[in-house]
Order: C-alpha cells, then sequence, then structure tokens
C-alpha cells in the first residue's frame, strides 16, 4: 500500500449528510483587590490613590461531534468527536489617582489618572479526538489525546484619564465627566517566557494588528438631580465614541 494515498470513509458516499452538534461551555470571572489611600486638604482638595491588583480566570470547552443520520448507511464511518479546553488564569496589577478641587463652595472639578495594567495571563490547554468507524465488521473506536499545554505571557493595557465637573445648587446638582484612552496600545508580550522564534512574529503581527483596527476614544456624560424636599429625581445621558477605526458615529 502506498502510504502516501490518503483514504476517507466518506469518499464512496457522495452528497452525504452527516448530523452535527457543537457544544460550547465558558466559565469566566474577574476580581480586583484595591489598596487605596485618600486625604483631604482644608475642605478645599481631596486626593486619592490606589494599588489594584486584578485575578481571575477564563475556561472553555468546546465539543464538536459528528454522526451518521441512520445507522450503517454512512459505513465505515460511525461517528466522530473532538474535544479542546482552554484554561486561562491571570493576575497583573496597575495605580489609579485622582483628585478634587473645590475653587467655589458650589463648584467641584475632578481629574483621575489610570496607568496600564501589567498583566501575567497563563494558558493551559488541549485536545483530544474519537474516531468510531466499522473493520472487519465490527465498530472500532480509536481515541487519541494531546499532551497537556502550557504558555505563558504578559498584557499591558492601555492609559486612561479623565476630567470631571460638578456645580451643587440649591435645588440639586449637575454633572458632567469625560475620559480619554487609546485601545490601539495594549501590548502582548510573547516572548517575556518564551524563547521560540515564532512567538516574536507572532507578537508583533498581533500588536500591529490591534494598531490597525482601533483608534483614540473620547467619552462623555452629563446628569442632573432635581431634589424636591426629600425626593430626588436624576437623569443624565452619555456619549460613547466608536473605537474602531472604521466606525462613525457614537452610542
Amino acid at each position: 500500500t502506498d502510504k502516501s494515498i490518503f483514504h476517507a470513509d466518506l469518499l464512496g458516499h457522495p452528497g452525504f449528510q452527516l448530523e452535527r452538534e457543537q457544544q460550547l461551555k465558558l466559565n469566566h470571572g474577574l476580581h480586583e483587590i484595591s489598596f487605596n489611600v485618600g486625604g483631604l486638604y482644608r475642605e478645599w482638595l481631596a486626593l486619592g490613590a490606589g494599588i489594584q491588583v486584578p485575578v481571575g480566570s477564563f475556561s472553555s470547552r468546546a465539543e464538536y461531534f459528528e454522526r451518521e443520520d441512520v445507522a450503517g448507511a454512512l459505513a465505515p464511518f460511525r461517528s466522530l468527536r473532538f474535544d479542546s479546553e482552554l484554561t486561562t488564569h491571570v493576575a497583573g496589577v496597575g495605580i489609579k489617582a485622582g483628585l478634587i478641587v473645590r475653587p467655589l463652595p458650589f463648584l467641584r472639578l475632578g481629574a483621575s489618572l489610570q496607568s496600564p495594567y501589567a498583566l501575567v495571563l497563563r494558558d493551559k490547554y488541549s485536545t483530544a479526538l474519537e474516531y468510531t468507524f466499522v473493520l472487519r465488521g465490527a465498530d472500532t473506536t480509536i481515541s487519541v489525546q494531546s499532551p497537556d499545554g502550557e504558555f505563558k505571557y504578559n498584557l499591558y493595557t492601555p492609559w486612561k484619564a479623565g476630567m470631571s465637573g460638578a456645580l451643587v445648587l440649591p435645588y440639586g446638582l449637575i454633572t458632567f465627566d469625560d475620559d480619554w484612552y487609546d485601545p490601539r496600545n495594549p501590548t502582548y508580550r510573547l516572548t517575556t517566557h518564551s524563547d521560540v522564534p515564532g512567538d516574536s512574529n507572532l507578537q508583533g503581527q498581533v500588536n500591529a494588528d490591534i494598531g490597525k483596527q482601533y483608534k483614540p476614544v473620547w467619552q462623555y456624560r452629563m446628569g442632573a438631580e432635581l431634589a424636591l424636599g426629600h425626593l430626588r429625581l436624576p437623569g443624565g445621558h452619555q456619549w460613547l465614541e466608536q473605537p474602531y477605526r472604521n466606525a462613525t458615529g457614537w452610542d
């Protein structure tokens, strides 16, 4: 037999119909631990800063099936199953800081800054394949499983800055705030824990693709609250610019 020839069990069934099914199970969670400090100077200036420690995980399990619709209709094929699992653990650190100034009794002005988050991600993954077919009149199943894989890498998120203002009036208040960030600037570092040459090429490609797809973004929010005795009537609106380079308009 020529081992260079590939044989497929379904070649003898042109126009074959398979029952196909895919199941995807996702679990994820991200939490942030904060260590903060703040101070107030003469009821005029408030300062605050904190170290943020995000921790979390993401997991997915995908199961793909192919089966014959009618028993024996696609012999020697019976069924195929392919499973893939991925678990990602993430931890990191970042800094947030802000201030509020009261230059006049009825006026508040604020500013905030969020540093890039330095994240460490660890992927663990595996795949498995199970194939059942008819061999010499009997169902035969072959199962193979990949070795457990692991990959560790770093991600640095963009800077984020904001400004705010508020008017404190006798019958309520009016607020306004905006923030700016540049989604082009997250940076993947795939070579921090790897010396595989292909990882360096992939790192450059991924970071370049992010820069091509996104643009800097301004976001604005305005709100007001009317005070009628013990009753408060709040309202507001926000303008969120689309972060995609080819998109226009606001949400």
